[in-house]
């Protein structure tokens, strides 16, 4: 989720929000974690099309392994991959914002494009929607 809809959550969350509430949020559209990293690959001026993605389960094996590894040392980082992130990242989950919208007037005004684009060149982002909680605050 871009920064500046994490902020603007929050702002809607003081002006409208319920104590003992938690909400989730996202930015407007759903992605998928390649196409995260191919945006910004393309930022950087490159490309990850010729990249296969590494199936599933042997992503799990190296995971398990790299624990286990991390485990046999005794470190005290995290292994660079786990079970756990090839659980997150290896498998589509939506996160559902409609309370945040319904409840605190959250639109999300910056695109997943847009904040990619604003961190490719150093610029805030152009915004989006009109609507929501910041329209009272403007």
């Amino acid at each position: 989720c871009h920064v500046d809809n994490v902020v603007e959550a929050l702002i809607c969350a003081l002006d409208r929000g319920e104590g003992g509430r938690a909400y989730f949020i996202r930015d407007p559209e759903n992605t998928t974690f390649r196409a995260f990293i191919d945006g910004l690959a393309k930022l950087q001026g490159l490309s990850i099309d010729t990249l296969r993605s590494v199936p599933y389960g042997a992503a799990f094996f190296m995971g398990r392994m790299m624990e286990l590894g991390a485990r046999v040392r005794r470190s005290d980082q995290d292994p660079p991959l786990s079970r756990t992130m090839v659980r997150l990242i290896g498998s589509p989950f939506t996160i559902d914002d409609s309370a945040a919208r319904r409840d605190l007037g959250y639109v999300g005004r910056v695109s997943r494009l847009e904040g990619l684009a604003s961190y490719g060149v150093g610029q805030p982002p152009g915004g989006g929607a009109s609507d929501g909680c910041l329209t009272d605050a403007r």
